[in-house]
This record gives structure tokens, sequence and C-alpha cells, in this order.
């Protein structure tokens, strides 16, 4: 290499420092929003927000302006901005995609001091598992949002219930208050439920923007959804308990056309504690199957969730679910096409690698996970597997490694090291890859407008509006894939022509026979030294590790990663950085 090539590969040119001026701003305004859409949360529960903003600000002259009215204040002051965040965050990383994939090219990022300390664990057992000082710090702030919401809602309610006020309604003083205390504990878990589906977007750009990715995150959607059912489950029993002692037991099967649906809230936590259940770490483990299909509920969570509050007031904590049901319609739309595969090996210890052919252009990081689908095994599940190859180093390629362990990985095993097994090809689905900042497609919203909102009953516009909203994320995505097919068609198309090796028309445990490793593999072998039945003194290899910052990735037991955490945590060695990936949890 050359100086010239040298300089510009270490210096940032003119048009590289204008985009990272025009990124920091994005940053810059999407903590404005993050920052806003927080404080929205705060203020709610405050008689401020009621008596001076809502009523004589906002509903009166805002609300009557917008085309939706009181619907589109809703939609205007809680979608709107998680919808904006997502745009920017597209924005964000589509300008951060680098100009080369030279893997000896790479932007240099130190982290020391504070930042490094903050990342660092700080938890490493316990019923949180393994978290840093940032995470506990945020997981804190949260629980005490919470707080403050109830404790506010509570203070504000109260002073109005007076023995006078509850003979009004033949109620009694306390079942006045159980009443009040009972909304306002389902309110609270509704900033629960805002925040519930954020973490499980697969195709995210709000969690690359900070660091962050949805394997990484399932541990925030687990402690969401705990305290989500811990206060709806609580709000659900104290109406229960109040409408026993009113003798009002009736109004469970209630169906109100113009209130709220009690049995639509019924069916929302019946189907909410069947999720919550199968979440116990001993059936989630045993009974995988169990757990993965009755997280399929959450359809019916949602639904009549919408069918007990309203739409106008589902606005408030639909921003999270809206994301999340545009990502899992483009991932139906990618899952739909079967992959073809360029070979199917059955490896040593009970292992098969899966290699398919790839456009060039789809580029991937280190530790990134493909969800893989055979239908001839089951047409339900989708199993996520780390990528094993590089797409720095094969560009027309991916593969993956699968170890034959639970029952959907024997079955694949026996399948392809069956002698008998003469099928042609192989179906297989895939969806991803996923992992750190994955951008291989932008996305789009579009909003329905419908005037017609005084023509149907509470149940009737709820459905309407969410056939809408259904219909938009169908016609969007749709276009979007379409687009990002199209770009890519004519050079998958001359990639397909130039392969030389023809589909498989053997059986995979003859191909097995036939793969020979490359060279450089062969080299890495005979350098590498096994050794079985034992863990290496960990402690002893990551305290002599030599460098000024070094990152330290596990993947494996609980107890190990556990270990990890503490060594890197300890304060021996300030030059260890802990990461982990945990299909477990």
């Amino acid at each position: 290499m050359d100086n010239s090539k040298k300089v510009s590969a270490t210096n940032p040119s003119a048009g590289d420092e204008f985009k990272d001026v025009i990124k920091g701003l994005i940053k810059l305004f999407m903590l404005v929003i993050v920052l806003g859409f927080i404080f929205i949360w705060i203020v709610m529960p405050t008689m401020v927000y009621r008596t001076e903003w809502l009523n004589p600000v906002m509903r009166t002259e805002f609300g009557t302006s917008t085309f939706f009215g009181a619907i589109g204040l809703t939609f205007f002051m809680f979608m709107f901005p998680m919808v904006l965040l997502a745009c920017l965050g597209c924005l964000y990383l589509h300008l951060k995609k680098p100009k080369t994939t030279n893997p000896l090219v790479r932007e240099k990022i130190t982290e020391g001091g504070v930042l490094a300390a903050m990342r660092r664990p700080m938890l490493v057992k316990g019923p949180l598992r393994i978290v840093s000082a940032t995470e506990l710090i945020l997981f804190a702030m949260f629980v005490a949002l919470l707080l403050w919401e109830f404790f506010m809602y509570m203070r504000n309610a109260f002073p109005t219930i007076t023995p006078q006020s509850a003979a009004k309604h033949h109620q009694k003083l306390w079942q006045a208050k159980l009443e009040a205390m009972a909304i306002r504990i389902g309110l609270v878990g509704n900033c629960c439920l805002a925040f519930l589906f954020i973490p499980v977007v697969r195709g995210s750009s709000l969690l690359p923007v900070i660091g962050l990715t949805s394997e990484s995150s399932i541990k925030y959607h687990i402690w969401l959804g705990h305290m989500l059912m811990t206060l709806f489950t609580a709000h659900g029993l104290c109406f229960i308990v109040y409408w026993a002692s009113m003798n009002e037991i009736s109004q469970m099967v209630s169906w109100g056309k113009t209130e709220m649906s009690n049995v639509a809230g019924e069916i929302t936590l019946l189907s909410g504690l069947v999720m919550w259940a199968t979440t116990y770490p001993s059936i989630r483990r045993r009974f995988f199957e169990v757990f993965f299909y009755t997280h399929y509920l959450y359809i019916v969570f949602m639904l009549f969730y919408v069918l007990h509050v309203g739409v106008a007031f589902c606005f408030i904590t639909f921003p999270g679910f809206y994301i999340f049901m545009v990502d899992r319609f483009l991932r139906f739309l990618q899952s739909r096409d079967n992959i073809r595969l360029s070979s199917a090996r059955v490896l040593p210890a009970n292992t098969v690698e899966l290699t398919f052919f790839k456009n060039k252009g789809l580029v991937y990081n280190p530790t990134s996970i493909l969800f893989v689908n055979i239908p001839s095994i089951s047409k339900m599940q989708w199993h996520p597997f780390t990528i094993t190859s590089s797409s720095n180093l094969e560009a027309d390629k991916l593969s993956v490694v699968i170890k034959s362990e639970g029952k959907w990985s024997t079955k694949l095993y026996q399948l392809l090291s069956s002698s008998d097994h003469t099928d042609s090809s192989l179906s297989v689905s895939v969806e991803g890859p996923y992992g750190p900042v994955s951008t291989d497609f932008l996305r789009y919203y579009i909003y329905p407008i419908d005037q017609n909102k005084n023509m149907y009953n509470a149940a009737s516009r709820s459905i309407l509006y969410l056939l809408v909203l259904c219909v938009s994320i169908m016609v969007t995505s749709s276009a979007a894939v379409l687009w990002n097919k199209k770009k890519y068609n004519a050079e998958s198309s001359k990639q397909v022509q130039n392969v030389d090796v023809q589909s498989p028309t053997l059986s995979p445990s003859s191909w097995a026979n036939r793969e020979i490793e490359s060279s450089p593999q062969e080299s890495l072998v005979q350098c590498t030294n096994l050794h079985f039945g034992e863990r290496p003194d960990l402690k002893k290899y990551l305290l002599g590790t030599k460098g000024s910052s070094v990152g330290v990735m596990v993947c494996g037991p609980e107890k190990m990663r556990q270990e990890v955490a503490t060594i890197c945590s300890s304060g021996l060695a300030e030059n260890l950085h802990f990461e982990s990936i945990s299909f477990s949890w």
C-alpha cells in the first residue's frame, strides 16, 4: 500500500466529516425526542397535565383541529414521536454504514474512564442475572417512574373520595377507594406495555443506535413482562374483589358498547397469564415448544386490550407494538422464500453445516445470527444460529453450524446423515441476519385516515382502526421489500449463472464424504490444541491478557458467563470489557 492509500485509510475526508456532523445532529435530535417522550409519561399523572395542559390547551385547541379529533391528539403525542425515532434511526444507520468491507480497515473506537466502568457487570447473580451499572441505574429509574405514577394518581384521586361521594354510588368509603386504586394500577401498567415490544424488534433501527441488539435486549423484555403482568393481575384482582363486595359479580360478563368492556379485559388478562406461566424457567427450557406457541397469544392479548380500553386510549401504548408489527410483517415476507443451499455437510460431534448462497451486497458482522426454518421438520419452528462464515472472506456464501441436541436439531442431523435420503434439495427458509447494526432494508411508515369516527360503537371503531393499521403495515412493508428485491435482482441473477457448483443431486451424507477442508482451516486445526473434559483456568488466562482495551465475548452455560463476568468486574484488570451472547435467558 502506498502512502496516499495509507493516508486515505486513516484520515477522514471532508465528506466523512460532514457525515459525522449529520450523525451527531441526528443523535442529538433523537435524544431530545426521547427526553420529551419520557417527560410526557412523568407529567401525565399530575393535575397540572390534566387541568392546565390536556383539557384547556390540547383537547380544545389542538385536539379539535386535527383530522382525527381526540384520537389524533393521542396519536400525535405518543405514536408520532416513536415512529419519528424509528425513521431517524434508519437514516442514522444508513449514514453509519462503512465505506469499505476490508477486514483490515476498521473504525477505531476507544472507550475508557467512567463510561467503560458503567458498562462492566455490577451484579452477576440474582433475579436480574448479569447486569451492568448502566442497566441497573436505568432499571431503578424505570421502577421509580412506575412508583411516581402510582403515587401521583392516588394522591390526586383519594382526596376527591369522601363518604358523601361514595354514598351517591351506593358504595362504602373503602370500596370507592378500592375501585379508584384498581383503575390507577391499570394506568401504571400501561407504561410497561408502551415499552414491552421495543426490545424484541429484531430489525430495530432504535437499538443499534445505542449499541444494542434484539438478542442482548431480551432481558429488558422479560423485566417489562414481569412488571406488566404483576400490575395487570393486581388490576384484575382488585376489580373482582370490588364487584364481589358490591354484589355485582355479573359485571364480569358485561360488554359495554360505549364504556370499557370487562369481558375483553378478562380475556386480555387470561391470555397474558398463560404466556406468563410458560416463561417460568423450568417450563420454558423443558417444554420450549409450549412456551413458543403460547407466546402467539400476544395477538389475542393486544386485540382484546384495544377492545377493553378503546382505540383513543390504546394509542398511548401502541408505538412499540406498531413498530414490532412492521418488523414482524417484514420478517414474514422474507421467510416466505425458500433459500438455495450451496452445501449441507455432516461434521463430527453430531453437528451439521448448512451453507447458503447470498447476495454480495448483504454484509453482516461477527456474532450475527440467522433464524432457520426447515418445513420438512416443522413448518412453525424457527431456531437462531450464530453465523460461522465471514462476509469479508466469503462474499457470496453464508454458513451456520448446528449441533444435534434438541428434538429439531436431532431430526435435522438424522435427515442429513441418512443414507436413504435422496431428496435433490433441502427446502430451507431463513430470517436475518440479525446482529450488531444490521441494516438490510429501510422502513417507511404511512398512516391511515378515517373520517367516520362517530358512525360505530366503541368495539367496532376499535376493530376498524386496527384493520386500517394492519393494511398500512402490509402495504408499506411490501413496497419496501419489493423495492429491495428489485434493487438486487440483476446482481443475484448474475451470481446464480456464475456458480460452478450445481444444485445437489446426491444425498447429504454423500456430500459430507466429498467435502474437504480448505488449506487455511487445515492450518488452524494443526496449530490448535483441544482439551476435553475440563474448563480452562479462565481467571489466569483473562488476567494475563495484555492490551489497553480487550473485549471478552462469552457464550455458554450461565455459570460460565457468571464466572467471566465476575472476573471482568473484579477490578483486577481495567482493560477487560465484558460482552455475552445467550439464547437460554
